[in-house]
């Protein structure tokens, strides 16, 4: 549907944000790879389309969605590891990063920088 009718989705998720991102985001807490796995792509690929930019801002926009990217980036598989590493990126390279954003990052900056080293070595490795 996200590929087929942009309008119809955007419109729905501006008009259903709240619930569709609680309903959405325990896909995340899912013991099926496959329903991980589709819902981090599917996520990431609204996210780089325009047509969704209300849906983007306030989804980078929350701190606990970058909690919740960041416990994927911990997942034990890789495949999950690099999906979340894509949505990470977009909320480092978010241009208007809110202070809670913000406080996130710094509270956990250690660790970040220390998987991300690691993380870059390994996909540099393939």
């Amino acid at each position: 549907m996200h590929s087929l009718h942009p309008g119809v989705l955007s419109l729905f998720l501006e008009e259903n944000n709240l619930e569709f991102w609680n309903d959405y985001k325990l896909l995340f807490q899912s013991d099926n790879f496959v329903t991980k796995n589709q819902s981090l792509e599917v996520l990431h690929h609204i996210l780089l389309k325009s047509e969704y930019e209300q849906f983007r801002i306030r989804f980078l926009s929350a701190g606990k969605n970058l909690a919740i990217t960041m416990t994927l980036l911990a997942d034990e598989s890789k495949k999950i590891q690099n999906n979340a590493y894509n949505l990470f990126i977009l909320f480092l390279l978010n241009p208007s990063m809110p202070p809670a954003v913000r406080k996130i990052l710094a509270m956990n900056q250690e660790k970040l920088i220390r998987f991300v080293t690691s993380f870059q070595k390994e996909r540099e490795g393939k």
